[in-house]
């Protein structure tokens, strides 16, 4: 008989950060389809949803805002 391989419930430490790293690398791709794209256009709008999965995603698997969200420690918003 073939032992069955038990799947676990959660990912390890270091494949969470992979997922959200390699996310980050997917938000970088999405952004540049958007750029050439009307924010009107269908195309456009389907590549917004899928953004936002994405970015549930991330916060699901990781518990915190995807990287590119936050703010820099220190940062004010201010102007010099």
């Amino acid at each position: 008989m073939v032992r069955r391989h038990r799947r676990r419930k959660a990912l390890y430490g270091i494949e969470r950060e992979r997922f959200a790293r390699e996310a980050g690398e997917m938000h970088n791709r999405l952004m540049a389809y958007t750029l050439a794209l009307s924010p009107l256009s269908d195309d456009y709008r389907a590549i917004q949803r899928f953004h936002d999965a994405l970015m549930q995603a991330i916060r699901d698997v990781t518990g915190e805002a995807p990287e590119w969200t936050r703010t820099p420690p220190g940062f004010r918003g201010e102007r010099d």
